[in-house]
């Protein structure tokens, strides 16, 4: 990964954080495990993760809405109109989350659990089931 922060130790974890886009200012962070010699990722609250990362093992990634969800929801009037654009600027698809994934080795991903999901916006089993599919290992739901 380039394009992060500074890396710092913590006891035996060396954490790297890196920019998100988010309609605020946001980090999310790399984390390596000098105990383990394993990788997490973390990240929430952004549209779009522009770096790779390697050697992952467990990641935690935003999946807050599918844009079907999202039209059904404006259109059945349980969010209003005007959220949509800072939703799609401030929050990650559960597309875009698929196509960051794609972009990165996950051949030694044990683990991915999914967050921040929308409870108008997301399908929990629809969602779970489609990163199971595209990455082949367990999915979670937080």
């Amino acid at each position: 990964m380039s394009g992060g922060y500074t890396p710092f130790k913590l006891n035996t974890f060396t954490i790297t954080p890196f920019n998100c886009q988010h309609d605020v200012p946001n980090i999310g962070f790399y984390i390596h495990s000098e105990s383990t010699g394993e990788n997490l990722l973390y990240f929430t609250d952004t549209y779009y993760v522009k770096f790779t990362f390697p050697d992952l093992n467990y990641i935690m990634a935003e999946a807050n809405y599918s844009r079907d969800a999202l039209t059904e929801s404006i259109e059945d009037g349980r969010i209003p109109v005007a959220m949509k654009k800072r939703l799609l600027q401030s929050h990650m698809s559960i597309d875009n989350l698929i196509g960051m994934l794609k972009a990165n080795d996950l051949s030694k991903v044990k683990q991915i659990y999914l967050l921040h999901l929308s409870n108008n916006n997301s399908n929990e089993s629809e969602f779970k089931e489609r990163v199971q599919k595209e990455v082949g290992c367990e999915v979670y739901i937080c």
